[in-house]
């Protein structure tokens, strides 16, 4: 399988950008994700069903925890993806 450079050009300026751009995007979506899971033990104390986001929450934890990127909704085999050296 051949492996494509995330990046093309000269990195040495835009990398950095780029990382916090991503770094701000992971916060954004544990923030909501946060809410989302006090909104679902909320659910479950009113109705005593689940609400149905764990899969979404344990994806996006199992990513930050061991340091890989989200891969596009429903790929089949995986759900992120680790770039080492600006490569998949």
């Amino acid at each position: 399988m051949e492996t494509k450079s995330r990046y093309k050009g000269d990195n040495t300026e835009i990398f950095p950008l780029i990382q916090t751009l991503c770094l701000k995007k992971m916060n954004e979506i544990a923030e909501i994700l946060s809410e989302a899971k006090s909104l679902a033990k909320k659910y479950r104390m009113l109705t005593g069903k689940p609400l149905g986001i764990t899969g979404e929450v344990a994806e996006f934890s199992a990513a930050q925890i061991l340091g890989l990127e989200l891969a596009e909704a429903r790929q089949s085999g995986y759900d992120a993806i680790r770039y080492e050296n600006e490569k998949k």
